[in-house]
């Protein structure tokens, strides 16, 4: 068994025996996790009830509110997916719902900076969480962060305003790798590959009787 945070950590391709501290915010669908890696284990951890489906949530409620436009949760993840995969805000997309008042089907274009506006709240709760994580290290190892910067992995890890805004709010560089978003399998499938360099990071499992 290992930490989620940790998995994530090697899934990004994070040494974890060097002696530098490193964050990471995994940004999962019901959680993120975020940690502060240095010496081969998490010296913090927190882990946030605000996440992707939050952020699919705040798109419904927002075509709701802006274009009296009812759409469920498989369109909003379509709409958060692909505003990650393109970095155009004037992108357009079609969608389709049902109009409020009326009941009747209606499709319409929405734009990609509507989805970062949506958005916007959560992703900055995050970055708050972040910034609060950084405040709690013991100052001496939290300067490694400002040379090693943050690293986002899971399926929220390349919403495009995501990075921008971490980096606008507290001035650190931020990483995205091209598999942010299997980063924890990687990184378990690491750690089975070569178990002797990492069982010093796994945890036994627990039981009760």
């Amino acid at each position: 068994m290992i930490e989620e945070p940790i998995a994530a950590a090697i899934g990004v391709g994070i040494d974890l025996f060097e002696p530098k501290g490193h964050l990471i915010v995994d940004i999962g669908g019901g959680t993120t996790e975020i940690a502060f890696i240095v010496s081969g284990g998490a010296a913090l951890s927190k882990s946030v009830k605000i996440a992707g489906d939050h952020l699919n949530e705040d798109i419904m409620e927002f075509v709701k509110d802006e274009y009296n436009l009812l759409i469920g949760e498989k369109t909003a993840e379509e709409l958060k997916v692909n505003t990650i995969s393109h970095a155009d805000p004037e992108t357009e997309y079609e969608i389709k719902g049902r109009e409020l008042g009326v009941g009747l089907p209606k499709s319409m274009k929405i734009k990609a900076s509507d989805i970062d506006k949506a958005i916007r709240k959560h992703i900055d709760a995050i970055i708050d969480e972040v910034r609060l994580t950084i405040e709690e290290i013991e100052p001496e190892i939290a300067a490694d962060i400002y040379e090693t910067g943050i690293y986002l992995s899971g399926g929220g890890a390349g919403i495009r305003i995501l990075k921008k805004r971490i980096e606008e709010e507290l001035s650190l560089e931020v990483t995205v790798g091209e598999e942010a978003i299997h980063a924890v399998v990687l990184g378990i499938a690491e750690v089975l590959t070569d178990f002797n360099k990492y069982k010093n990071v796994i945890i036994s499992p627990t039981y009760e009787y």
